[in-house]
């Protein structure tokens, strides 16, 4: 029951330990708010959203990942009528926090106010298929929680070595079980992340432009999608002579300029 209490106490921690490092970027959040304030002065409130969300990016290159930097990057990007800049950034949080209800709404939310062509559902990815029902651990908090019912298990092991208790040794298989759920769980969640890594995302920053068969103007026109909109999302194959080749969601392959998109 010692062991029981001990490791409940060890996992709270932890977990208020994760929620506690809260993003504090105090420049982004003034700049954010005199966007807000800015009311119906619609220029005003772009920049100061813009360089908002410029500041947020900054903390986040600097090391920080708490997923509210992502969300309110993003969320400075989308009032600062930055719609590319915007899925970069919930893409971004998402990278490093997979199940994170927030992003996931906020992207789709971004993705609602995309000009899909023709053939809508192919071309807009995948959402969140993340089972509502489940939990929503972050990678980190379950390869922590790993150890942590790992190392308590060897605890209970020697404990049982001592005292020869019965109780010590099922508590042990209970925390060496749960241990290893834990760590299946964050690979799994490991395996998600590289999946969707494995390319450069690519993000189109404007409206009605032609996609093409091959690296310049001169090239035809792609057949079955001829031209992209702005906030549309595709995955780096290729560069050359500044172009871009992508190959988007519903498979369609072809060339843009480099200058037309945002590669992250």
């Amino acid at each position: 029951m010692r062991l029981v209490v001990a490791l409940t106490a060890v996992l709270l921690c932890v977990d208020q330990a994760a929620a506690s490092d809260k993003p504090g970027p105090d420049g982004a959040e003034a700049l954010f708010r005199k966007g807000i304030n800015a009311g119906e002065d619609s220029v005003k409130a772009r920049l100061a959203f813009r360089q908002a969300a410029a500041e947020y990016q900054k903390y986040i290159d600097s090391g920080y990942q708490h997923p509210d930097l992502f969300l309110n990057a993003g969320n400075a990007h989308m009032l600062g009528d930055e719609l590319p800049q915007a899925i970069v950034a919930y893409r971004r949080g998402l990278q490093v926090h997979p199940l994170h209800k927030q992003l996931w709404e906020n992207l789709e939310a971004a993705r609602d106010l995309v000009g899909y062509s023709e053939g809508a559902a192919k071309q807009r990815p995948s959402g969140d298929d993340w089972p509502p029902l489940l939990p929503r651990p972050s990678p980190a908090f379950l390869l922590r929680s790993a150890m942590i019912l790992y190392g308590m298990a060897w605890l209970a092991v020697a404990g049982w070595l001592v005292v020869r208790r019965r109780s010590l040794i099922i508590v042990a298989v209970a925390l060496f079980l749960a241990a290893s759920l834990a760590g299946v769980w964050w690979g799994f969640l490991e395996h998600r992340i590289a999946e969707h890594t494995r390319q450069p995302l690519v993000v189109v920053t404007v409206n009605g432009f032609p996609m093409r068969r091959g690296n310049g103007s001169m090239y035809p026109r792609h057949p079955e999608l001829p031209l992209v909109n702005r906030g549309m999302e595709a995955r780096l194959l290729s560069e050359r002579g500044g172009w871009v080749q992508v190959q988007f969601p519903g498979g369609e392959i072809g060339w843009l300029p480099r200058n037309a998109v945002l590669v992250d």
